[in-house]
């Protein structure tokens, strides 16, 4: 669990001017737990899957579908349709391939905020993303793949979890501090509820925070790659 992140998180949130509240709660095993310790509903949950996707070269990513940057204007309404890229992007799609730089990859967090980018290692023809959802729907790992224009994703190994999150699994925030670390968001997370709930780099706290506010300091990419979850799974 991480100290320093949930600390992190406060201080952007604060300096961001967000809409948020901190809740102490007991460790909980499943999204359903965890959101009843929280009083929230499952759906406000945003859970955060830390991935390596191949098939890239020279480390760009192909626009397969709607890729873009949340801008300000656009959270007020949280239209994932209408989302206007801050890239060069037409009717809320991308054409060709586009290079991401670090100060793109964490364009909103304050240099001091960031975990030391050393680690891991960069692997060729591959990027790492934290993938965010909502907690009652499930994910498409080959779509999440596909929407990237990449041709695999899978989930990476605990330790480069620590490594790009600072975070045990369970407690990683819907946000990146790391400069390799690429966010991206399901339009499940927007649209449904007025706040979202996280873990905040521990398993007993959660951050309750306005969606809008998310949309605005986050800046997420905006990828498809869920479907809503049948009850039981």
């Amino acid at each position: 669990m991480s100290e320093r992140i949930f600390e992190s998180l406060k201080e952007l949130l604060t300096q961001q001017g967000a809409r948020f509240r901190v809740v102490a709660h007991e460790s909980a095993g499943t999204s359903a737990e965890v959101a009843k310790a929280r009083g929230t509903q499952l759906g406000q949950g945003a859970k955060a899957l830390v991935c390596t996707i191949k098939g890239f070269k020279d480390g760009q990513i192909s626009f397969a579908q709607n890729l873009n940057l949340v801008s300000a204007d656009d959270a007020q309404n949280l239209d994932v349709s209408a989302i206007a890229s801050a890239q060069g992007c037409e009717n809320g799609a991308c054409a060709g391939n586009l290079t991401l730089t670090a100060d793109q990859i964490c364009a909103n967090v304050p240099q001091q905020l960031k975990l030391p980018s050393d680690k891991p290692a960069g692997r060729n023809g591959r990027i790492y993303v934290l993938a965010v959802f909502a907690a009652d729907h499930k994910t498409d790992l080959k779509r999440l793949a596909q929407g990237l224009g990449g041709t695999k994703a899978s989930l990476v190994s605990p330790d480069e979890v620590g490594d790009l999150t600072d975070c045990v699994i369970g407690s990683v925030p819907p946000f990146s501090f790391h400069d390799k670390l690429l966010l991206i968001a399901d339009p499940s997370l927007f649209g449904r509820f007025e706040e979202i709930a996280f873990n905040a780099g521990l398993l007993d706290h959660s951050i309750i925070l306005n969606a809008q506010d998310y949309a605005r300091i986050a800046a997420p990419r905006i990828v498809s790659f869920t479907e809503e979850a049948t009850k039981g799974e």
